[in-house]
């Protein structure tokens, strides 16, 4: 994977001087925004070998943003911060918060999701479920891409319930990819398993890798996760928690939402 717009700052984020507030009103007049570079790369040098240590550069580079784009890659920012803020720990990328971890605290945390994820009564209704379970990784500190997918959606929810200026936000899962996501700005009227025939001002926002991207590029920077089932085959060694992923590719993954439309 090459670089993508990071929600850490500040040494990675949008410069969102150049934004509309989404009450402002919104034409189609061109901005250029400024995007400083984070690379996700797996070094011998680190400890662990993370797969997702972020090595800040000092490369910049502009991409040109209609206001819509530029608010639903502010409003992706803000999310990735609000998920960053309420969700702590993920047992299948335990080194996105921290670098040292033992084997029997690696443990502990698996542990800790899986009670989680067994405690929440699931119903027909599929936005109950993100919200329940939004809530439910919040208020344990702990989650993993679908939990930080849910918790993000249930924050938009209520920046939207507020602005009804804010495009609906939409839940979308890879199937054989074993990852989920966020979408903002997709136009409900395109093919929502074919990213190629999206409007330009959709952005994805992805709180487990914290980085967010106009979805044009999702080639570029969205991953796959190739997750091992730690109930199967528990680990031996705390190198074997570094999450594997693979770059996403059309016609190899398949995409699907799994939120349903807010009336």
């Amino acid at each position: 994977m090459a670089s993508a717009v990071s929600g850490e700052s500040p040494s990675a984020n949008v410069d969102t001087s150049a934004a509309v507030s989404p009450r402002s009103s919104v034409d189609e007049r061109i901005q250029s925004l400024r995007i400083h570079i984070e690379v996700p790369v797996k070094t011998q040098a680190d400890e662990i070998g993370c797969f997702f240590h972020l090595q800040p550069t000092t490369q910049g580079c502009e991409i040109s943003a209609s206001p819509k784009l530029a608010r639903n890659l502010s409003l992706a920012r803000q999310t990735v911060e609000h998920v960053e803020r309420h969700i702590t720990h993920s047992s299948n990328f335990v080194f996105r918060s921290r670098k040292h971890w033992t084997l029997s605290q690696i443990d502990r945390l698996v542990l800790k999701v899986n009670r989680m994820r067994f405690s929440i009564q699931e119903t027909t209704d599929k936005n109950y479920n993100i919200w329940v379970r939004g809530e439910a990784a919040e208020k344990e500190g702990v989650g993993n891409c679908g939990e930080m997918a849910d918790s993000g959606m249930k924050y938009l929810w209520r920046r939207r319930k507020q602005d009804a200026s804010i495009p609906e936000p939409e839940k979308f899962t890879i199937d054989r990819g074993n990852h989920e996501f966020i979408v903002i700005g997709r136009d409900p009227n395109t093919d929502p398993s074919d990213p190629s025939t999206w409007n330009s001002e959709a952005v994805i926002c992805d709180p487990w890798t914290k980085t967010y991207f106009p979805a044009s590029q999702m080639e570029e920077y969205l991953c796959c996760v190739l997750e091992r089932d730690y109930n199967e085959s528990p680990l031996t060694s705390v190198e074997e928690a570094v999450p594997v992923v693979v770059p996403y590719e059309k016609g190899q993954y398949d995409l699907r939402v799994v939120s349903a439309p807010v009336a």
